[in-house]
């Protein structure tokens, strides 16, 4: 192979940086995903199940489950009491911020990639806008992947994206939030 092809196909270009970069993530998740989903057996006398008997307790399988209320950080369980304080301004504001460049973003990818045909989107936005409203509403979304809201949040019109009180929220799905101790 002559030196100046070498050199080139050494040569870090954006493209393969990203290549690297999505095998080694890749395998990292792979990893552990297959590390996580190993069964565990359960210790001695813990089924409390009278047809297995005595001694053969370790035999039957146990899986953690994947959503423990205990695994919310307190700071978040705290936002959810009844008594808890409202948001300060420099929290509406990086929330205002960082919401609404996600949402600019993904009306950006929309646009370029992805043309999406939106539905009854005036009378939502009207009802979503009409102050005398005295119902809440919710947006009900089936959470196949974690790009929902932000691709929920990309056809929004600006205004809304720029209002924190008018944006849109999905439930967040027990295998994506809080498996991590």
């Amino acid at each position: 192979m002559r030196p100046h092809l070498r050199c080139a196909l050494l040569r870090p270009t954006p493209l393969k940086v990203i290549g690297v970069a999505g095998i080694l993530g890749s395998v990292s998740y792979i990893h552990v995903a297959r590390k996580r989903s190993r069964v565990q057996p359960a210790t001695i006398n813990e089924t409390g199940d009278p047809l297995i008997g005595p001694g053969m307790d370790h035999l039957k399988a146990h899986k953690e489950p994947l959503f423990n209320l205990d695994r919310i950080p307190k700071f978040v369980a705290s936002r959810f009491n009844a008594d808890s304080p409202p948001n300060g301004f420099l929290w509406n504001l990086g929330s205002t911020i960082v919401v609404g460049s996600v949402g600019i973003t993904s009306k950006l990818f929309l646009k370029a990639f992805a043309p999406t045909k939106v539905f009854n989107k005036e009378p939502f936005q009207r009802l979503l806008d009409d102050e005398t409203r005295d119902r809440p509403i919710i947006t009900v979304a089936n959470h196949a992947s974690v790009i929902d809201d932000p691709i929920l949040w990309g056809i929004m019109p600006v205004r809304t994206l720029c209002n924190i009180e008018k944006m849109r929220w999905v439930l967040g799905a027990a295998e994506i939030c809080y498996t991590n101790p």
